[in-house]
């Protein structure tokens, strides 16, 4: 199970969401957590900080903007420039994702 907590007070002054995983639930190992944080590209959220504690996993990660699922919903169509823009920018990050 997971839940998101949103703050404003990350060391930067961007926005964060801090994702909390319970280790009774965790379906995922560690490692997986580790690897995110290596990851560095502009279309891909940054995790910041991975915490281990006893019951649970903490995850801070950049906070989006907003979800790309949210966008869609709200303007229903998408003009044909902007739905190639989009395209192109998740075509770039799984491309970095296949490389790392």
């Amino acid at each position: 199970h997971e839940s998101v907590t949103r703050l404003a007070s990350a060391p930067d002054g961007t926005q964060v969401a801090v994702k909390i995983y319970s280790r009774d639930h965790l379906t995922t190992s560690l490692r997986h957590f580790e690897l995110q944080q290596r990851l560095k590209h502009s279309y891909i959220l940054e995790t910041k900080q991975v915490i281990e504690g006893p019951r649970a996993i903490l995850v801070i990660q950049e906070l989006p903007h907003q979800e790309l699922f949210d966008f869609i919903v709200a303007h229903e169509r998408i003009e044909l420039e902007a739905g190639k823009n989009m395209f192109l920018q998740l075509a770039e990050a799984v491309q970095y994702l296949h490389e790392v």
